[in-house]
C-alpha cells in the first residue's frame, strides 16, 4: 500500500466518523446551511436529532443536512410552519430511536426522507395540516415501536407505507377528518400492540387493513360518524384483548368481522345508532372477559353472537359477565350463548331497559326455555316441575338431593328450598303474580309461570 492510498483511507475514515453523541437542536436556519462547515466530517450523528425553529418560520429548508447518513437517537421535526419537504435528509437510511413528525403546517407529503430504510422505534406524523400523504417512506417495511398519525387535517391517504408488514407497537388512527378509508397500510399483517380507528370524521370503511391477520391487543372502533362498513378487517382471525365497537351511528351490521374467532378479553358494542344486528361476529367462538350490549335503539337481533362459549363469557373482579341494556328494541335475547352463560352458576348480569321479552333474566330464561331448552344447554334434565303455571302449591320432580334458588320477576332471590329425591311439595300461595327463574345448586334452571 502506498502513502497515498494511506492517506486517503484514513481520510475517508475520518470523514465518516460517528459524531454528535449528545445529538443536536437545529433552531435556526443558519445552524442548517453551515452544518458541514461547523462539523466538518459528521455523517453519522450518533444522539438525537431536534429541528424545531427558536420560530415557528425559523428554518425553510433542510438542504445543509445532506451530508447526514445515519442518526443513532430520534429524528423530530417539530413546529417549522415554513418548511414544505424534507429535502436534504435524503442520504439518511437509518434512525436508531423514534421519528416524530409533527405541527409542519407546509409539508404535503414527506418527500426527502425517500433513503429511509430503518427505524428503531414508533413513528408519530401528528399536527400537519396540510400533508395528504406518506410518500417519502416507501423503504420502511417495519416499525418497532407504534404507529401514531392523529390531526392531519388534510390527510386523504395512507400511502407511502404500503410496504410496511408488521407494526411492533400500536396503531393508533385519530381525528384525521379527511382521511376515508386506510389505503396504503395494505402489507400490514400483524399488529403487537392495540389497535384504535377513533374520531376520523370522513372514514367511511377501514379498507387498507385487508392483510391482517392479527392483533394482539385491543380492538377499538369508536366515535366514527360515517363509518359504514368494517370491510376490511374481514381476515383477522384472533384479537389478543379487548373488542370494542362503539358510537359509529352509520354501522348497520358488523361485517366484516367474519373471520375473527377468539378475543383476549370483553366485547363491548354501544352507542352505535344504526346498528340492526350482530351480524359479522358468526365465527367468534371464544371471549376472555365480559359481554356488554347496550344503548344500540335499532339494534333487532344479537343471533350473531349465538357461537359464543357460554364459560368463556365471565368478567374479572367485581364487574358484571353479561351486561344488555337500553337497546330499546330488542326484544329477543334467547341465543345459545347468552342462555348458556345464564344457566351457569355465578353468572352475573345487568339486563334493563330492553323491548319486552329482553328486559329481565327471567324474561330471557323464559324465551330460552321455550326456544332452546335451557336445561339441554348443560345436558341436564333432573328436575321438572307441575303445574306450569301454578296459582298456590308447586310440584318439583328431582333425581337427586340438591337447593332450590327461587327468583322473583325483578332477579331477587325470594326463597332457597332443600329438595330431596322423588316428588317435593313447595306454597308459592304468597308470591305475587309474574316469571319465577328457579335454579338448582348444580346450575339447572327452570322457569315457573305464577299466576
Amino acid at each position: 500500500m502506498t502513502i497515498s492510498t494511506i492517506v486517503i483511507v484514513l481520510s475517508t475514515s475520518l470523514w465518516s466518523q460517528s459524531c454528535l453523541p449528545e445529538g443536536i437542536v437545529f433552531e435556526t436556519q443558519y445552524q442548517i446551511d453551515n452544518f458541514a462547515g461547523l462539523h466538518p466530517g459528521c455523517t453519522s450523528i450518533a444522539g438525537d436529532v431536534t429541528i424545531h425553529g427558536e420560530t415557528d418560520y425559523a428554518i425553510t429548508n433542510l438542504n445543509g443536512l445532506s451530508p447526514i447518513t445515519s442518526i443513532g437517537g430520534k429524528l423530530y421535526i417539530l413546529g417549522n410552519r415554513s418548511l414544505k419537504n424534507f429535502h436534504g435528509l435524503h442520504n439518511l437510511s437509518s434512525i436508531g430511536g423514534h421519528l416524530d413528525i409533527s405541527s409542519n403546517d407546509g409539508i404535503k407529503s414527506l418527500s426527502g426522507l425517500d433513503n429511509l430504510s430503518s427505524i428503531g422505534g414508533r413513528i408519530t406524523i401528528a399536527h400537519n395540516d396540510s400533508i395528504i400523504a406518506f410518500n417519502g417512506l416507501e423503504k420502511i417495511k417495519y416499525i418497532p415501536g407504534y404507529l401514531h398519525v392523529s390531526f392531519n387535517e388534510a390527510l386523504i391517504s395512507m400511502v407511502g407505507l404500503h410496504h410496511v408488514d408488521s407494526i411492533g407497537g400500536h396503531l393508533y388512527i385519530w381525528d384525521n377528518e379527511s382521511l376515508t378509508n386506510l389505503a396504503g397500510l395494505e402489507s400490514v399483517k400483524q399488529i403487537k400492540e392495540y389497535a384504535n380507528i377513533l374520531a376520523n370524521d370522513a372514514m367511511t370503511s377501514l379498507t387498507g387493513l385487508d392483510n391482517l391477520k392479527t392483533i394482539e391487543g385491543d380492538l377499538a372502533v369508536f366515535q366514527n360518524p360515517v363509518l359504514s362498513s368494517l370491510t376490511g378487517l374481514q381476515n383477522v382471525k384472533t384479537i389478543g384483548g379487548n373488542l370494542n365497537i362503539s358510537a359509529n351511528p352509520l354501522l348497520t351490521t358488523l361485517s366484516g368481522l367474519d373471520g375473527v374467532q377468539s378475543l383476549g378479553g370483553y366485547l363491548t358494542i354501544g352507542y352505535n345508532d344504526g346498528l340492526i344486528d350482530l351480524n359479522g361476529l358468526d365465527n367468534l367462538l371464544k371471549i376472555s372477559g365480559s359481554l356488554e350490549i347496550h344503548e344500540n335503539v335499532v339494534l333487532r337481533s344479537i343471533e350473531g353472537i349465538r357461537n359464543i362459549d357460554p364459560n368463556s363469557i365471565q368478567a374479572d373482579g367485581e364487574a358484571y359477565d353479561i351486561k344488555i341494556y337500553k337497546n330499546l328494541v330488542l326484544d329477543s335475547c334467547a341465543v345459545k350463548s347468552i342462555c348458556g352463560a345464564l344457566v351457569l352458576p355465578g353468572t352475573s348480569t345487568v339486563i334493563h331497559d330492553n323491548a319486552p321479552g329482553c328486559n329481565t333474566e327471567p324474561e330471557i330464561q323464559l324465551q330460552c326455555q321455550e326456544t332452546i331448552g335451557v336445561n339441554d344447554l348443560m345436558g341436564l334434565k333432573r328436575i321438572t316441575l307441575y303445574p306450569n303455571p301454578a296459582e298456590t302449591d308447586l310440584t318439583v320432580q328431582t333425581e337427586l338431593e340438591t337447593g332450590l334458588n327461587i327468583f322473583n320477576p325483578v332477579g331477587q332471590r325470594v326463597a332457597y328450598e332443600r329438595l330431596k329425591p322423588g316428588a317435593n311439595q313447595l306454597s308459592i300461595r304468597s308470591y305475587p303474580a309474574g316469571l319465577y327463574l328457579l335454579r338448582t345448586d348444580e346450575g339447572e334452571v327452570l322457569i315457573l309461570v305464577k299466576q
